[in-house]
């Protein structure tokens, strides 16, 4: 899964941000039930295991 700390121009504070972003992600989707596996490296996506997730019937 990719994502961004957003469009800050100062690197040292975007890469900060993107941490926190990156990690806030990983803590989401395990407390929604999903694996997720991050190195914490801005340059390396998050690892997204879905094996829960369903597609939804279509509604009636």
């Amino acid at each position: 899964m990719a994502f961004s700390g957003g469009m800050i121009p100062e690197i040292e504070q975007r890469e900060a941000n993107t941490v926190l972003v990156g990690q806030r992600i990983v803590e989401l989707m395990r407390a929604a039930g999903f694996g997720a596996q991050w190195s914490g490296n801005t340059d390396e996506r998050i690892e997204a295991h879905l094996s829960r997730w369903r597609k939804r019937s279509p509604s009636a």
